[in-house]
């Protein structure tokens, strides 16, 4: 029989749980993480269409 393979525990990035943190925090209403959160996406949006160009 083949063996089982076994779960690894994996660790999340500190980058990741800050911005996990950022969206728990807009979704309670954090007006500020949500403004954050807009400047982010509309600054990712803007590199993605100049490297596009």
């Amino acid at each position: 029989m083949a063996e089982k393979k076994r779960a690894r525990p994996v660790e999340t990035s500190p980058r990741i749980l800050s911005q996990i943190e950022l969206l728990k925090k807009a979704k309670n209403g954090d007006l500020l993480a949500n403004r954050e959160i807009y400047t982010r996406l509309n600054d990712k949006n803007g590199k993605e269409e100049q490297s596009r160009d």
